[in-house]
């Protein structure tokens, strides 16, 4: 990642270690979040999960409306800092940890 961080972040104009260190904030990100949830109950995963589902369901509804065009599709929903995110992804293991609920 670093090799190619390098020269990606030098056509851009921009820190050399600049994808490395964005790559490696989300990384440690994603590690928190993956903690904090295995620290929940069963019982407080599927109720946050339930919440979760319906907030990112509705960014979902929303994407046609308030979401950025990458290369002619609207999939995007940009947040501050030059942050986007997708909010299917983010949907899909909530949407796993609803239908695990229901059986």
């Amino acid at each position: 990642l670093v090799s190619t961080s390098l020269i990606a972040s030098d056509k851009l104009n921009t820190n050399t270690y600049y994808f490395f260190i964005k790559h490696f904030l989300f990384i440690c990100l994603g590690i928190f979040i993956l903690i904090g949830f295995s620290l929940l109950s069963q019982k407080k995963l599927f109720k946050i999960s339930k919440i979760l589902f319906i907030v990112f369901l509705i960014f979902l509804i929303l994407v046609p409306f308030i979401g950025t065009e990458v290369k002619g599709s609207k999939r995007w929903i940009d947040l501050m800092f030059s942050l986007r995110f997708q909010p299917i992804e983010i949907l899909k293991p909530f949407f796993i940890i609803m239908i695990a609920s229901l059986l």
